[in-house]
């Protein structure tokens, strides 16, 4: 029997070659660079294979690795939890968007990256808050700075 893991990761391969086939045929214009504007939707195709490989990959190991034993019901996740635990990420995603143009970028994703981290079980400590000052510090420099993307100030509506 195939396991969800590998159906999943087919399901994945599946839509990488249609994301792959409708990004190959955006067209060129005599305006592009050398990458045009189908460079970057190509490159998240190839990588969504990849991923769907690498999980295909591991599903099959697993299974080579484990064998024939049986999951007892108690093993199996629940499902609520999970939808509730995905809910809670979405409403933090909700929340960063409708502060984000209020506080500001850093700000913004300071205050949601502490959320995730309490959210996901860390306990408040020095060590979550430096890590949370540590990758708003990094994101903000990424694309503010090295790839001159504007964030959001502080108060820009």
């Amino acid at each position: 029997m195939l396991s969800k893991d590998f159906i999943c990761s087919l399901v994945l391969l599946v839509i990488a070659a249609g994301y792959y086939f409708l990004a190959s045929g955006i067209g060129t214009s005599a305006l592009a660079d050398e990458v045009g504007a189908a460079g970057l939707p190509t490159v998240y195709s190839l990588a969504l294979a990849g991923i769907a490989l690498v999980l295909a990959l591991q599903a099959m190991l697993r299974g080579l690795v484990l064998g024939s034993q049986q999951k007892s019901p108690e093993d199996s996740p629940n499902l609520w939890r999970m939808f509730s635990r995905a809910g809670g990420v979405l409403i933090i995603g909700i929340v960063y968007l409708l502060i984000v143009n209020i506080v500001g970028y850093l700000i913004a994703l300071l205050l949601v990256l502490m959320a995730m981290l309490f959210y996901l079980g860390e306990k408040f400590d020095r060590k979550t808050v430096l890590v949370a000052f540590i990758g708003a510090g990094f994101f903000w420099f990424l694309f503010d700075r090295l790839l001159g993307i504007p964030t959001p100030g502080i108060g820009s509506f």
